[in-house]
């Protein structure tokens, strides 16, 4: 067994830790963190968390110019990633797919989220809402890879609309910064439950961060397939 492959099993191995098993105790839910920094001690990070979810495009439209030395600390290191994006609302959501799938290639991604916040989306529901019906599907079938949404109560009412969950099939990643590490999940949206809670901020191997936790009540796939996995030939 090469060394390539021995890397791509241990991440694996990581992966299905960050988002399938339970540590034991009262917390419901795997710790980790999500950050647009520069990454300052990657040995530090890498000890911590066995998972960590990483900025890769601006509110801009650009991608994050951390993103790819933060996502090569990362691999080198065999810690599991997932990506989120700030969509860049007058931008072309093609464009910023594109560029968002240039950026990770050659990267183990598990997952792409789509942050629902902020007044960079304004007030036209109808039309926010027909955006992230075209972002979520070309996460789908331009980078095969399953999307998220990040956003909490008040940023999706406002954004989406009270009465909104068309977007309940796409998994939840609640952002709810209440200080308690627990998934205690209020609905909305049409969604029961959230996959995951950013819960609260912190200063983590000298970085600025935000702490996050999955949720085990709400399982993953047992093997669930990177983004732009490729399918294998029929000999």
């Amino acid at each position: 067994i090469n060394a390539e492959y021995m890397g791509i099993l241990q991440q694996n191995m990581n992966l299905l830790a960050f988002m399938v098993l339970c540590c034991a105790s009262m917390v419901l839910g795997i710790p980790f963190i999500d950050m647009w920094e520069g990454i300052k001690d990657a040995d530090c990070l890498a000890r911590t968390y066995k998972g960590i979810a990483l900025r890769v495009l601006m509110s801009n439209g650009m991608i994050d110019p951390n993103f790819k030395k933060n996502a090569q600390f990362l691999t080198d290191r065999e810690v599991a990633m997932v990506v989120y994006m700030n969509p860049c609302r007058k931008c072309d959501p093609n464009s910023q797919i594109a560029a968002i799938k240039k950026a990770i290639e050659g990267f183990l991604i598990a997952k792409v989220a789509i942050n629902v916040e902020g007044s960079e989306w304004g007030s036209d529901q109808a039309s926010n809402r027909a955006f992230l019906k075209v972002l979520t599907g070309l996460i789908v079938t331009k980078i095969k890879c399953e999307p998220l949404v990040m956003t909490n109560v008040e940023n999706w009412t406002r954004i989406m609309g009270k009465d909104c969950s068309e977007f309940r099939e796409t998994r939840l990643w609640w952002v709810q910064q209440d200080k308690k590490q627990e998934i205690n999940f209020k609905p909305f949206g049409g969604w029961s439950k959230a996959i995951a809670k950013q819960y609260d901020s912190s200063t983590i191997c000298g970085n600025n961060v935000n702490l996050d936790i999955e949720n085990t009540s709400q399982p993953f796939p047992q093997i669930y397939p990177y983004c732009l996995k490729k399918k294998k030939k029929k000999k």
